[in-house]
């Protein structure tokens, strides 16, 4: 956890908690930042999921919607029906293929 003085429209509170946990190549981080102004707080939360095999075998079809693909890149758009956006790649770690997979949210809630 770490805390950042400074503001985004004048004084403000930041805290950063990232969270990492799994077994082998199926992980999960989880990185948070708080921000509370005077008027708003703020969350905006990062996700990564490692997983061991191709990303056909390790993204639920039923939840995650193809959006487009990257022309020419190596990265593949999926959205859920929640409207969140998801990076997905496949890469290879000498026999072994891994699916990394990205989310990314930010909410704002009013200070009372």
């Amino acid at each position: 956890m770490s805390k950042h003085a400074g503001g985004i429209d004048g004084k403000s509170t930041e805290v950063s908690v990232i969270r990492i946990w799994g077994d082998g190549a199926d992980t999960v981080k989880v990185s948070d930042s708080y921000i509370q102004t005077r008027a708003a707080c703020y969350l905006h939360r990062r996700t990564t999921l490692t997983y061991k095999g191709a990303c056909e075998e390790n993204i639920d079809l039923d939840i995650w919607t193809m959006s487009h693909p990257l022309a020419g890149r190596d990265y593949k758009v999926y959205t859920n029906k929640g409207g969140v956006d998801m990076f997905a790649k496949e890469v290879t770690v000498g026999e072994a293929k891994l699916c990394i997979q990205e989310t990314e949210i930010r909410k704002k809630g009013r200070r009372d």
